[in-house]
């Protein structure tokens, strides 16, 4: 066997008999993969993908997209198409778009004092939420503060969502 000095470490042309001939799957201590082969089963990543897929957005009928009934998934989604369309500024993006249950640690933060476990497919009413929001700002918070100002906006761009457009010919 042949040894090569490099960068500090010591490399080995040729792996020792012993370790050749156990070389067999589940004996090894590093996961190896075949080239040209993703490390995910191709069935798993193709579920995957479709379930993101179906979480997009609720399906709206004629434009109409129930605010009174989406999940937060779908409303960070929302979130990021309206920032994309410049209908938000990055501030009311963020605000929109920050859901607590998307967290991977919420069941042991917020879920551990609420004692709620994170649910982000579970649809919400988030405009009554939003609603809530902005009367607790005004109530708490500087009357024409910029961020009651940024809440009014969020909540006039989900009252558009909230009443069917009706289009006449």
């Amino acid at each position: 066997m042949r040894i090569e000095p490099t960068f500090g470490f010591l490399k080995t042309t040729r792996p020792p008999a012993d370790i050749r001939e156990n070389n067999s799957p589940g004996t090894s201590l590093v996961a190896t993969r075949q080239p040209g082969r993703d490390l995910v089963a191709p069935e798993a990543a193709a579920i995957e993908k479709a379930e993101a897929e179906n979480r997009a957005l609720p399906p709206s009928k004629g434009g109409f997209t129930n605010i009174r009934k989406m999940s937060p998934r779908q409303m960070a989604d929302l979130a990021m198409k309206l920032h994309s369309q410049d209908v938000l500024t990055y501030q009311e993006y963020s605000m929109l778009a920050y859901q607590p249950e998307l967290d991977p640690r919420y069941d042991e933060t917020i879920g551990a004092l609420t004692g709620e476990e994170a649910d982000p497919d579970r649809p919400r009413d988030f405009l009554q939420d939003w609603e809530e929001r902005l009367n607790f700002e005004r109530r708490y918070g500087a009357e024409n503060s910029e961020e009651v100002q940024r809440t009014e906006k969020v909540l006039a761009v989900l009252n558009r969502f909230d009443r069917p457009v009706f289009l006449s010919t």
